[in-house]
């Protein structure tokens, strides 16, 4: 019975989101005992009829009953109808609202929070899982309910025919109801292996296919075969060990279902033949003994099921219940205007408690139209600091200040409208180029976005595809070339006008003439602008109005170009390395792992 309740805990936030579609609910509920206590009428009725048939009975007085016959009968499709348009209803309803609250929530978490998960695992609890709970408030919870009263109306009324019938089934119905219960410990472990199963399986398999190209390159086609032979070979083990126990679980309802069936059978002839039951309601007595283990018999079908379900509640929860990385404590904006100027003040931050700072005591600022260069090896904490400038993460100590505010004084659409981010590693939709654009403005004119994308040196290449600005890209924009996305990028950048721009190695992807060309768009672009650019290449970095070189997460070196070329210090040791460096990324910054929700 702990077990039990410890199972209806982990469901009980399901009912909660059924909350707004309490009457559905019990609607469905309602509908679905009636139709089956019509059902279980209906049968009884039938084989009262036949029982008085073989007695002797003329069929002119069993008019009445015929009647009755079909009219319960035809209740009982009526009501099998509105039970499945309101379970299926509230159940769609329900999952709309779950996946309206758990975006929602990916929105208030933020990118920090899916920087340290697998992409497959969250994707996995947004779809599968919130299915599964669909599956279970449309197909699992009205059925028990039904399974928990059918019984006991179907016990109640073998038992009017005689209290014998229900003082034997009583104990039977009680034991087949509680067999899923019986190995209970082991159905558990069971949906966690085969869970953690269908995770590794399905990460290598996503792994594989978005990685097709690096597969094809180093003939790896073998190795990764072998990696998803021995997931699917975990995954198969794990389903079979299941079905192992779903096997012996239906071994012992069967041979309960048959030992209540042969019970009734054998107290049924006993009575008759002693005269203590009429032998026209035998028949009827059979028939709702079987009425009694049916809805049990369901019940024990979904018992398993009941624990996959938890399990996917468990992750949808786990989500919904976690606390953002950082917390926008007010909707009221700034007033006035805000000038696009940026400064870190002793900034001291680490990802994770026992980490290494990625940052120790960072201070620069940045004026407004003035472009800053930010350098260093990799992991020296240059993305850390555009991450903390999106507000990804809370500085530890210190502060980061826009225009004199601290950022936590700003509320979130205030602070994404002032800041706008060309990243390294560019995300395009699977959607067309207009639309892709339009993620930087919704409301941009077609004129808005010619000129952005010709800002951007991108209109010429847009034009020449096959449906120009209503091309689809295909996923991550499979059809572009690097230097094109990165185009794509900066437009949409652009678009977005915000006063604040970070651009994190933005003509990483450009050949040396484009990357000339977009320096001179980019510079055009900055007037007015607060830049901060993430860069290795001296070309780049000798435009910036100033440089800031960071150094294991520390200011090691500041000035213009010539100032520190001149110093002979950190900055000319960094040009001078034969391997270059390039933006630190999430990977160093942020360990990562099989974290699942």
């Amino acid at each position: 019975m702990k077990r039990f309740r410890v199972l209806l805990a982990r469901l009980r936030p399901i009912i909660g989101v059924l909350g707004p579609h309490r009457r559905l609910f019990v609607v469905s509920t309602v509908a679905g005992i009636l139709q089956q206590l019509s059902a279980i009428a209906t049968a009884g009725m039938g084989a009262w009829i036949v029982g008085r048939a073989v007695t002797g009975t003329p069929v002119r007085d069993q008019f009445a009953a015929f009647v009755w016959l079909c009219v319960l009968s035809l209740a009982g499709q009526v009501l099998n109808i509105v039970d499945g348009w309101s379970a299926h209803t509230m159940s769609w309803r329900a999952q709309y609202d779950l996946r309206v609250a758990l975006h929602r929530k990916f929105d208030d978490l933020g990118p920090a929070y899916l920087m340290e998960r697998r992409s497959g695992d969250v994707a996995r609890v947004a779809l599968a899982d919130i299915g599964e709970i669909e599956l279970y408030t449309s197909h699992v919870l009205p059925p028990i309910l039904s399974g928990l009263i059918v019984p006991i109306g179907a016990t109640v009324a073998v038992g009017l025919l005689h209290p014998l019938f229900a003082v034997v089934l009583g104990p039977l119905l009680l034991a087949t109801a509680t067999v899923p219960f019986w190995l209970g410990r082991r159905a558990e472990e069971q949906g966690r292996r085969t869970r953690e199963a269908a995770g590794r399986l399905g990460s290598i398999v996503v792994d594989s296919v978005q990685g097709l190209r690096e597969v094809t390159a180093f003939n790896a086609e073998r190795r990764t075969l072998e990696r998803i032979d021995v997931a699917q070979a975990e995954m198969v083990d794990a389903t079979l060990e299941h079905a192992r126990r779903v096997a012996v679980e239906r071994i012992f309802t069967i041979a309960l279902l048959s030992g209540g069936m042969l019970v009734t059978l054998v107290l049924g002839a006993w009575l008759a033949s002693s005269g203590r039951l009429d032998i026209s309601v035998f028949p009827a007595a059979v028939v709702l003994a079987g009425a009694a283990f049916a809805p049990i018999i369901a019940l024990t079908a979904i018992g398993g099921e009941l624990q996959r379900v938890a399990a996917c509640a468990d992750r949808v929860w786990a989500i919904l219940r976690a606390e953002p990385t950082v917390h926008f404590t007010s909707d009221v904006e700034v007033a006035g205007h805000i000038e696009p100027t940026v400064s870190f003040d002793h900034v001291t931050f680490r990802y994770r408690n026992g980490l290494e700072p990625a940052l120790s005591d960072v201070s620069f600022g940045i004026g407004p139209g003035e472009q800053v260069a930010l350098v260093g090896h990799s992991g020296a904490g240059k993305s850390t600091c555009t991450h903390l400038l999106q507000r990804l993460w809370d500085p530890e100590v210190g502060s980061i200040r826009i225009g004199g505010h601290d950022l936590r004084d700003l509320p979130e659409h205030q602070l994404r409208q002032l800041v706008a981010t060309v990243p390294q590693d560019v995300y395009l939709f699977n959607a067309s180029v207009a639309d892709n654009l339009r993620i930087g403005r919704a409301d941009a004119t077609e004129t808005d976005l010619r000129d952005a994308a010709k800002q951007a040196l991108a209109l010429e290449f847009i034009e020449a595809l096959p449906d120009g600005f209503e091309t689809i890209l295909g996923e991550r924009g499979a059809t572009l070339s690097g230097g094109q996305r990165q185009r794509l990028a900066i437009a949409r950048a652009l678009l977005h006008d915000s006063p604040i721009m970070i651009f994190d190695e933005a003509v990483s992807n450009l050949d040396t003439e484009s990357e000339a060309a977009i320096r001179i768009a980019l510079r055009a672009a900055s007037v007015g602008r607060t830049t901060l650019i993430i860069a290795h290449r001296p070309s780049t970095i000798r435009t910036a109005d100033r440089i800031v070189v960071l150094d294991h997460g520390r200011v090691v070196e500041e000035g213009t170009f010539s100032e520190l070329i001149g110093a002979g210090g950190p900055l000319g040791q960094l040009l001078a390395d034969p391997l270059p460096s390039t933006s630190d990324s999430p990977p160093h910054d942020v360990p990562k792992g099989p974290t699942t929700p």
